[in-house]
């Protein structure tokens, strides 16, 4: 029994919803953000992990605030560490979607000061680069932006990851190394003709170098070694390609 090894993936969550505009979940588990099989935000990728959320719905706004809480090896010992996430969707028009993208990932306890989860960061209605830099902090945080376009039954989808980025350094094309950002864009759809019912997915995605990554694993965009957004983390060109084909019983 001294080799016998095990796993467990425990999974699960609590939702309470107490009017048309809100609703709240707390559980151990994965979320997702974005209409592609791959995700440059925010992933069902990897281990589940302890978090809060808060859901609202009104006008044309859908607006989600994330509280997770992560962990990372260091030797025999596991190190926590934090994350706050905001994501805002906008119904621009009927066929026409916008989303906007934040996340700051922060460890609640360095060399000067044991602070938990950064009160700060509780605000569900304030930008985290902002808020980092006025505490003076070395957090990590990350932006995106999200397009998605419907036309009858097509959907043409798009995001936009940004890391860390210097102007200066992109017109010179030096490649520098901490330009870190990723990009998707995908067209999927669903036709139906008798009995027959198709769906497909075309979908290409690009990381640079270093994307997600950071000095330490405590503020990394990861949980327990694995990334929050997609699989392969950095450092990769992905063209992606998905038919589904169903006839009465047979798929």
């Amino acid at each position: 029994f001294k080799n016998l090894d095990g796993y467990g993936d425990w999974r699960g969550r609590i939702s309470y919803t107490p009017n048309k505009v809100f609703n709240f979940q707390i559980g151990l588990d994965h979320n997702f953000i974005g209409e592609g099989c791959r995700s440059m935000f925010l992933s069902d990728y990897g281990r589940p992990y302890p978090f809060g959320m808060i859901k609202s719905r009104f006008w044309r706004l859908e607006y989600d605030v994330i509280y997770q809480f992560f962990k990372e090896q260091s030797g025999s010992d596991w190190k926590r560490k934090n994350a706050a996430t905001h994501y805002i969707s906008f119904n621009a028009a009927k066929w026409l979607n916008i989303g906007v993208f934040e996340t700051v990932v922060f460890q609640p306890k360095d060399t000067l000061l044991n602070r938990g989860f950064e009160v700060e960061y509780l605000n569900p209605v304030i930008f985290y680069r902002p808020q980092e830099y006025a505490l003076g902090s070395s957090d990590n945080v990350l932006l995106g932006l999200s397009m998605t376009a419907k036309w009858r039954k097509h959907t043409f989808y798009s995001q936009f990851i940004l890391d860390e980025f210097s102007l200066t350094e992109w017109r010179a094309n030096s490649g520098w190394w901490a330009n870190k950002y990723g990009g998707q864009v995908g067209v999927k759809g669903r036709l139906e003709k008798n009995k027959h019912y198709w769906f497909y997915r075309l979908e290409f995605n690009a990381v640079r170098p270093y994307t997600y990554a950071h000095l330490t694993s405590g503020q990394n965009y990861g949980n327990q070694g694995s990334t929050l957004s997609h699989p392969y983390g950095g450092n990769f060109m992905e063209l992606l390609a998905e038919f589904k084909f169903n006839y009465e019983k047979w798929h």
